[in-house]
């Protein structure tokens, strides 16, 4: 009894170290967001702030690094 409980065992451990695990990706994004400063003119955060938010959505990150 003690070998069969042990052969079990081991079966179950053997099986669980082949199971096959489903990867789930991620996906990460960086964006390097200038600061707004007024004297950019048409490059200043209200004019860009769209743009930068499109982006974003576009790549549906996970992580947003900025």
């Amino acid at each position: 009894m003690k070998t069969l409980t042990s052969f079990l065992i081991c079966l179950l451990l053997s099986a669980a170290v082949f199971a096959q695990k489903k990867e789930t990706p991620i996906n990460i994004i960086t964006y390097n967001i200038r600061y707004n400063n007024p004297g950019d003119g048409v490059n200043a955060w209200p004019n860009r702030k769209d743009n930068v938010k499109a982006l974003v959505k576009f790549h549906d990150a996970d992580i947003l690094c900025v």
